[in-house]
């Protein structure tokens, strides 16, 4: 199972390749923080908050699909955010 996994991406979709697949996953992230923000929309910042609730939640669900460490996610979203730039 964990041989065909392609850390770059959230699904290990191998078939697609560069800006292809980095767009893939782009699209996956938007439409992730659409639907939890349509449900936590209502829910006020806090005011020394850097983050809305919904982009912690979205933070919280990404991490939980990669299935990886802290310190390797980090890296991969950072990747993902240099590339939106």
């Amino acid at each position: 199972m964990q041989s065909s996994y392609d850390s770059s991406t959230l699904g290990g979709v191998t078939s697609l390749r560069g800006e292809e697949r980095r767009m893939m996953t782009v699209e996956f992230i938007t439409a992730l923080f659409y639907e939890v923000d349509e449900q936590l929309g209502a829910i006020p910042k806090h005011p020394e908050a850097h983050l809305w609730p919904s982009e912690v939640v979205t933070l919280g669900l990404l991490h939980a699909l990669k299935g990886v460490g802290n310190r390797p996610f980090y890296r991969w979203l950072t990747v993902r955010r240099e590339s939106a730039r």
